[in-house]
């Protein structure tokens, strides 16, 4: 019965309850409805903040959208204010609708914005310079403090860069921006870090020595507790010696390949560098080594190339050249030596080893572009610099995650993820700067290495003799402190380079009153000059001494026999410019002074390109009889001007003197031959065929001339005309910031075509970058590969073939353009 009970109540309470009063459902609570700020300036962000309880539906009026239902019951919006806005929140919910209302209007005031505020390196060693970017908008005044409270800046810059020195410990740099509407604040911090040991030098010296020589190894470290000197010879490693920490190690390493090791060691890391020596005992040419890091690299980065050939001992008839691919000439190089090479294509690199002409052997490296990689442009503003001048690096760059420039031990100068980077550190030392790119892929690199010194001082030049007769010798000494190398120019004759100690010795025309010697090195020059008097010349035949270099002038177009008196000391010799067209009846005559005093006598073609310097070599006479050249088989076939040489065999006493004769020979128009009076000689005495009977050209033309080439710049387009046998040349002078690849075109005139043979001499180099005969059948145009032009003066010519037929003459127009 008792458990029944319960039921039985339940049971009545509910047969017998009251209906529950229900009241109306509550109306949505908006809790928070607001914007910040309530006056941005035009184009500020805005945020909208709500929250709403009891609803079921949020719709927001007034925006740039209107109705915006709001899917969350809370939540920020952003807004862009463009214009003043009434923003209103409409919730819905069972107990009916609840209404809110904000906005917010445009002031006239700007906001202050710090876009960004970085310190490059982020990590560095005590005493370092750090540097720190800024860049704001709407700012009226910018301070910089440094958390111990020492102000920095404070300016009205609204972006800039500042050097700033970093103590012992962390340093936290505070940014504050003020304008119409701020202030704004960011802060940047640098981690002080030990320093690694540094390497500040290891060499060989020399770098290849032959069997049985002695090798001397320097080092110099720095910041290091420990050093270690490692080597690997051919027959194995050999135990480390510990050594200080600088100092010169004398070997006397066996035959082959031996690798040496630095290792500098502290509390911090370790650094290391290796350098490697070839011991040579063969004889034949041949390829040790051609290396390439990386071979895969993004567009713009560096491959380090690394090449060693034995022998190098002396040998002058073996030498290397080195490929760079298609779009670029082949180029000299050192049997032994390294190069940065840009990376810009897919590429194959080949090595070659010449020996008396043949190539003897060859080594090609692959190179790939990855365009997966960064791609990577860097510049630097200059690589010469003295102590404490900042070097300046940009790099663009893209698909890369992050950008960082290193100097040559490691130390991080700069890094960013905002392309372009611009950095700058003060020039302490010589070092490689290095530009890397990365991303997941991997990196592309630049390398830049910079020379850091001061220029030389002011040297120190005098003359043995201040008061000098015409043409009689006189020396130079000079003293050049702190320079690399030095060049005297006495009057306008330039002795070349030479070293910061030394001496030059010549003989002196009337031109010459002063001497100017300039000092150079990497990081600049000084000049010191003298002047001197020049005398009247001596009335002694041994005194008539004509100037070795430049020739002495005679002519130009001297009509019958010219003759002069001259003496020629032992070993020296006597040299005359002659423009008129020498007789090959009457070349030339010398009477000796005694009968046991033999001359020699030389004529040659005076000709810019040194292809074409023929010669005829007349032996030394002996006796009273005079050295009669009338009948010197060759001589007819010499074209003016020419130089006629005077040469003083050695071994004997005393000097001699000579009596010269030179004679012009006439030429008559319609012989065939042109003359130095003619412009052109077909061989016939008739006009309209380009010669005309008076052997001129009848083009109106400015002829591009033997003698003195027609200067040729970039872009230039020049009209000409070639002759059977004619010779036009064009000199052309490439600056260091032109120097790459051009496209030389010569284009004939008329649909008859020309053909030509085209060379193209490097004159700085001694070498022909391209030679080859060229036929333009039909009126096409001839067009070279792609020349790389270094910086540099280059001798361009055209010769026509000497045939009387088409098309081997005609106009032409010849230009060269930039690729």
């Amino acid at each position: 019965m008792f458990r029944s009970a319960p039921w039985l109540l339940l049971t009545l309470v509910t047969a017998c309850s009251i209906p529950e009063f229900q009241y109306p459902p509550a109306p949505p609570r908006i809790v928070r409805f607001t914007v910040t700020p309530f006056e941005p300036g035009p184009g500020e962000e805005v945020l909208l903040h709500y929250e709403v309880e009891g609803s079921t539906q949020r719709v927001l009026g007034g925006g740039p959208t209107d109705p915006l239902p709001l899917p969350e019951a809370q939540g920020t919006i952003s807004l862009l204010a463009d214009q003043d806005r009434t923003l209103i929140l409409e919730a819905t919910g069972p107990g009916g609708t609840t209404v809110a209302q904000t906005g917010f209007r445009l002031s006239d005031l700007a906001p202050v914005r710090i876009v960004a505020f970085e310190v490059m390196p982020t990590r560095t060693y005590p005493g370092a310079l750090a540097r720190v970017a800024w860049r704001t908008q709407n700012a009226r005044r910018v301070t910089i403090e440094a958390d111990d409270g020492t102000l920095l800046y404070a300016g009205t810059m609204p972006d800039g860069t500042l050097a700033v020195p970093v103590g012992e410990r962390n340093l936290t740099l505070h940014l504050r921006a003020d304008g119409d509407q701020g202030p704004v604040t960011a802060e940047a911090t640098v981690t002080i870090e030990p320093r690694l040991p540094l390497i500040l030098n290891f060499e060989a010296t020399p770098a290849t020595l032959a069997a049985g020589e002695d090798l001397t190894l320097r080092w110099e470290t720095g910041s290091a507790r420990r050093v270690v000197l490692l080597e690997e010879t051919p027959a194995g490693p050999v135990p480390p010696l510990e050594v200080s920490d600088f100092g010169n190690l004398l070997l006397r390493p066996s035959p082959g390949l031996h690798r040496f090791r630095l290792r500098a060691e502290n509390e911090v890391g370790t650094s290391e560098e290796a350098l490697t020596v070839w011991v040579v005992n063969q004889a034949a040419p041949e390829i040790l080594e051609f290396t390439g890091t990386p071979t895969v690299a993004g567009y713009g980065g560096d491959v380090a190339l690394s090449w060693r050939i034995v022998p190098n001992l002396g040998d002058p008839n073996v030498s290397a050249e080195l490929d760079l691919g298609p779009q670029f000439i082949p180029q000299p190089v050192d049997l032994a030596g390294s190069r940065f090479v840009q990376v810009e294509r897919t590429t194959v690199l080949t090595l070659s080893v010449w020996r008396f002409g043949a190539v003897v052997d060859t080594a090609q490296l692959n190179v790939a572009l990855d365009p997966a990689l960064p791609r990577l442009t860097a510049n630097i503003n200059t690589t010469n610099f003295r102590p404490g001048e900042p070097v300046g690096l940009v790099a663009d760059f893209s698909n890369a995650d992050v950008v960082r420039v290193v100097d040559g031990s490691g130390q991080l100068i700069a890094t960013t993820t905002i392309s372009p980077l611009l950095a700058q550190t003060p020039a302490v030392r010589s070092t490689t700067y290095q530009v890397i790119a990365e991303n997941s892929r991997g990196a592309t690199t630049r390398h830049f290495p910079v020379y850091v010194g001061e220029p030389p001082g002011i040297p120190t030049l005098t003359v043995d003799d201040p008061f000098i007769r015409r043409f009689r010798s006189t020396c130079f000494q000079w003293v050049a402190p702190g320079a690399d190398s030095a060049e005297l120019a006495v009057g306008f004759l330039t002795y070349g380079r030479s070293p910061p100690i030394g001496s030059a010795c010549g003989r002196i025309s009337d031109s010459s009153g002063y001497a100017t010697l300039t000092a150079y090195n990497l990081s600049g020059s000084n000049s010191q000059s003298v002047s001197f008097q020049v005398g009247p010349e001596s009335t002694n035949a041994t005194d008539e001494e004509p100037n070795d270099t430049p020739a002495t002038a005679m002519g130009p177009y001297s009509a019958g026999p010219l003759g002069i008196n001259g003496s020629i000391e032992i070993a020296g010799q006597d040299i005359y410019a002659w423009e008129g067209r020498l007789d090959d009846r009457v070349i030339g005559s010398t009477t000796p002074a005694s009968c046991d005093q033999p001359i020699e006598v030389e004529v040659r073609e005076d000709r810019i390109d040194p292809r074409n310097a023929r010669r005829v070599v007349i032996p030394a006479g002996g006796g009273c009889p005079a050295i009669d050249a009338r009948l010197t088989p060759g001589l007819a076939d010499l074209e003016p001007p020419y130089l006629i040489v005077l040469r003083r065999p050695s071994g004997l006493v005393g000097p001699a003197n000579y009596f010269l004769v030179l004679n012009s020979e006439t030429r008559t128009c319609g012989d065939g031959v042109v003359d130095f009076r003619e412009d052109c000689d077909d061989g016939a005495l008739r006009s309209g065929d380009g010669c005309s009977n008076a052997c001129y050209f009848e083009n109106a033309e400015n002829e591009p001339n033997i003698i003195n080439p027609t200067p040729l710049t970039i872009g230039d387009t020049i009209d000409g005309y070639l002759a059977p046998g004619d010779e036009d040349n064009f000199q052309l002078q490439i600056d260091p910031f032109d120097a790459g690849p051009y496209r030389l075109t010569v284009a004939p005139s008329t649909a008859d075509g020309l053909a030509v043979e085209l060379s193209v001499f490097d004159s700085t180099r001694g070498y022909f970058l391209f030679g080859a005969p060229l036929d333009s059948s039909g009126g096409a145009s001839i067009e070279p590969s792609a020349l790389y032009l270094e910086a540099g003066p280059y001798l361009i010519t055209l010769r026509a073939p000497d045939q009387n037929v088409l098309p081997s003459r005609g106009p032409y127009r010849i230009t060269l353009t930039a690729e």
